[in-house]
């Protein structure tokens, strides 16, 4: 008997959506109730509809007309420059400002001091 293959990874459109940086689970509420996300051309009614989280999810949901971006699941890796802080909290410039808007509420997987330069790796 062989084992069985596992099928994709499924989530809860909603919170796909927030953790893609799109906004909060009530924003992504709001666009699909707004008839704003689109999957294979038709508006989605539920933001708790299961979504398969594929490779090939942006020819298949969209954002205001737009292809979901990008596909799950992401992996950022940045050389944190000298004097910048991996913090939401602490003052100064921080590594989120280095990144584009929709990505700036993701939190990095460890810390790292204002004095200090690394390799940052963040899995959403």
């Amino acid at each position: 008997m062989s084992p069985k293959t596992p099928g994709p990874l499924m989530a809860r459109l909603d919170r796909l959506l927030a953790n893609l940086g799109y906004g909060s689970r009530r924003d992504v509420q709001a666009l699909v109730s707004g008839g704003q996300v689109t999957f294979d051309g038709a508006a989605i009614k539920d933001a708790g509809r299961k979504i398969a989280v594929t490779a090939d999810l942006p020819l298949h949901l969209r954002i205001r007309g737009v292809p979901v971006d990008p596909p799950a699941p992401l992996i950022l890796l940045m050389h944190k420059p000298l004097g910048v802080v991996c913090s939401h909290r602490d003052d100064g410039e921080r590594i989120y400002d280095l990144l584009p808007r929709r990505w700036r509420i993701r939190d990095p997987p460890c810390p790292a001091s204002v004095d200090s330069t690394r390799t940052l790796r963040a899995c959403c």
